[in-house]
């Protein structure tokens, strides 16, 4: 099984990645980035990185081919149209893909307020 984590750089991207890590051997695990220059530490440990942007279906598509689960963790927004829009994209190029499972990871949460509890 070949998974994609969107989202990895983010904070709970990272830590996602880090347990999935102690299941999945790196190799099978391939890490969705929208800045692939802040990817460094996912790429010297041995993970394929994709860059994807969550607004392009086709870059998504292109990310999400030979994948077989997809764990989705959204931007930061917190503007529903522009999270909506963002998890529509994505089941799009998930379908494009021939991708047929998903793990959604989507919360709002403020940090400010509530420090992670991870």
């Amino acid at each position: 099984m070949k998974y994609m984590v969107t989202g990895a750089t983010g904070h709970l991207g990272q830590h996602v990645v880090k347990q999935l890590s102690r299941l999945i051997s790196p190799d099978n695990i391939r890490v969705g980035v929208h800045n692939p220059a802040k990817a460094s530490q996912f790429k010297d440990a041995g993970y394929e990185i994709a860059a994807i942007d969550y607004y392009d279906v086709a870059k998504m598509t292109a990310a999400f081919n030979g994948i077989d689960i997809v764990i989705y963790i959204p931007s930061i927004t917190y503007l529903v149209k522009d999270r909506i829009d963002e998890f529509e994209n994505s089941l799009t190029a998930m379908f494009k893909a021939d991708v047929h499972n998903l793990v959604d990871v989507s919360f709002i949460h403020k940090f400010e307020i509530h420090p992670p509890l991870l």
